[in-house]
């Protein structure tokens, strides 16, 4: 998910201020959006810490025209971070950001400008990973292969995070980057294959299926410790297996990854969206995985969601007595409350007010502003929405009430809280502390010192620091369930 924006620039922050005063002398004929507090969503980033985490894209400066540094460098740094698990080629990756760099520094640069040159400089480099990828596998040079699959699956995968997803072109390249992945898992003689898990739910049709993984932790099949994963808002499986299976193996525990309506290729081949009852998909998944994995261990479970999956994870904690340990990454006490409050104060009042006119703002802001584009993408992608008003509506059922948080409390609970998340904001922390007391001896609330490299959302960029300490719990509390 991206960070939304505090700061529009002058000429959107002046349209704002007329459509709101316009907005106040409305009348509104019904109760609303639902208001929530910002008190605590939000607190105050240290600049000197936040400063050091400014590795890429220095060179670039916001503009009028195109605000884009902090949501390349993020995105960057994703894809850097996955050569640790040969997902990509450390020096390569920043040479292809570099380029990036030097194509939207240029003056007047369009967030079109931006997208382009980022798709076409990500899936260039795609391209000749996965022409490698080939002229290895024909010589027979697997392992040289499944390498060059490996990064041709990230890079593909990058080039897309910006585009109209479901235009053809952009599902071929969703497509490559899957199929890739596959590819080098086949060749690298990974423990993990695809699975795909029958699934009812609306809109679904007769024969719908939910994406995953099945990595075992052991060439047998006797059970072993599960760990149930999902992403979140914009994530994939892919991006799950990548970072979190050989990690896991090397634990001792299984890992069953998979890609829920609003997410993935679930979204863009079968077009199913989020729901808030998240429960029921998990559901689903333990169900199938019950009957089709012997090695799947019902007994000793983790659950574990990413991003916005740390609010659909918790969801389906609360309501499943069959898990023993919740990892929320970091915690999602209320998605909408991260939306609105990631909003300048004239911004949330217009949103409260006059949705129409926020729509005309935000769309506005989006033609500026990468990261308000991307949350658009990401938004009609996952819930189908038709805007920004649509989609802010949409995300409004997406809470955990007081009924979850007791239902969740009493089991050991992981909670990942990087102190420079500019995106989630505060919500790992107020979902702590919401959890009911006693809590779980076990349960934690994780954080590391910005110099550890660990404090943006989900740790993204950091390739072990914050992954490790949250296996190691997960695997030691198993052990004990």
């Amino acid at each position: 998910m991206p960070m939304m924006p505090t700061k529009p620039p002058p000429l959107v922050r002046a349209a704002a201020l007329c459509l709101l005063g316009a907005a106040l002398f409305m009348p509104s004929a019904t109760a609303g959006p639902r208001r929530v507090s910002c008190a605590h969503a939000r607190e105050a980033i240290n600049a000197s810490d936040a400063g050091d985490y400014q590795v890429l894209f220095r060179g670039l400066e916001d503009s009028s025209s195109l605000q884009a540094k902090d949501t390349l460098q993020f995105e960057t740094l994703a894809g850097l971070a996955s050569a640790a698990w040969k997902g990509a080629d450390m020096l390569e990756a920043m040479v292809i950001a570099r380029r990036v760099e030097d194509r939207v520094s240029v003056p007047n640069t369009t967030v079109a400008g931006a997208v382009d040159a980022w798709q076409q400089e990500w899936q260039a480099a795609g391209d000749a990973a996965e022409a490698a990828a080939v002229a290895f596998r024909a010589s027979g040079a697997s392992h040289a292969a499944a390498a060059a699959y490996g990064r041709a699956a990230t890079y593909l995968l990058l080039s897309e995070r910006f585009s109209d997803h479901m235009s053809p072109p952009a599902l071929r390249v969703y497509n490559r980057s899957v199929a890739a992945f596959q590819s080098s898992l086949a060749l690298g003689s990974s423990p993990c294959a695809s699975v795909r898990i029958p699934y009812t739910g609306p809109n679904a049709s007769s024969g719908a299926s939910l994406h995953g993984y099945w990595c075992t932790s052991g060439t047998g099949s006797s059970p072993t410790p599960t760990v149930v994963m999902m992403t979140g808002y914009d994530g994939t499986a892919e991006m799950l297996v990548g970072q979190f299976a050989g990690r896991s193996a090397a634990q001792g525990m299984s890992l069953l990854a998979f890609e829920g309506p609003g997410q993935g290729s679930v979204a863009r081949f079968q077009g199913l969206r989020f729901r808030p009852d998240w429960e029921e998909v998990v559901a689903q998944v333990v169900s199938w995985a019950a009957a089709s994995l012997p090695a799947f261990d019902q007994s000793r479970m983790a659950l574990w969601g990413r991003s916005f999956g740390g609010y659909l994870a918790p969801r389906a904690f609360s309501a499943s007595a069959g898990f023993k340990a919740l990892v929320a990454d970091g915690g999602m006490a209320d998605l909408y409350q991260t939306f609105v409050c990631g909003l300048p104060q004239h911004l949330q009042e217009l949103w409260y007010s006059a949705p129409q006119q926020f729509e005309t703002y935000m769309e506005i802001g989006a033609s500026t502003s990468l990261q308000l584009s991307f949350l658009r993408g990401f938004g009609s992608l996952g819930f189908g929405s038709r805007g920004f008003a649509d989609l802010y509506a949409a995300v409004e059922p997406y809470f955990l009430d007081a009924s979850a948080f007791r239902g969740i409390a009493a089991r050991p609970v992981l909670v990942n809280n990087p102190s420079l998340d500019a995106i989630a904001g505060n919500q790992s922390s107020l979902f702590f502390g919401q959890l009911q007391r006693p809590l779980h001896r076990d349960s934690v609330l994780l954080g590391f010192p910005a110099a550890r490299g660990a404090a943006l959302h989900c740790s993204v960029g950091s390739t072990s620091v914050a992954s490790e300490a949250e296996l190691a719990w997960t695997a030691r509390v198993l052990a004990a369930a």
